[in-house]
């Protein structure tokens, strides 16, 4: 979100690339990786528990509900356990996708997480 105060643009969302930037260098200096998963990942879309895919969601459905298997979930706990799982196959996979052709996520390399 930009807002506009006497000819300037303030920024109310901070700068993510800088945010990603240190985060890539905490896990450098920890010895931790950076998993980056694609930004249209259906991480909310998803069942956690069967993996069906639900067409439509709006925002304002805060739980989960799968019409293929029934499972009820927090619709933020569902999106945090899916990402999680994707993290976990993308770091698995280690150059090949484990979890099918083509996944989602990718790891950070030292030439692609520094700022250009």
């Amino acid at each position: 979100m930009t807002i506009v105060v006497r000819g300037y643009k303030t920024e109310l969302d901070l700068n993510f690339g800088e945010i990603r930037r240190q985060i890539t260098s905490k896990a450098e200096r920890y010895g931790s990786r950076v998993i980056t998963v694609n930004r249209f990942y259906p991480s909310s879309k998803t069942c956690s528990g069967c993996g069906y895919i639900k067409p439509e969601l709006a925002l304002s459905e805060r739980t989960f509900v799968c019409e293929c298997c029934g499972f009820v979930i927090d619709r933020d706990l569902n999106a945090a356990i899916n990402l999680r799982n994707e993290a976990v196959c993308t770091a698995s996979s280690a150059g090949s996708h484990a979890c099918g052709a083509g996944g989602s996520g990718s790891l950070a390399t030292e030439s692609q997480s520094r700022p250009r």
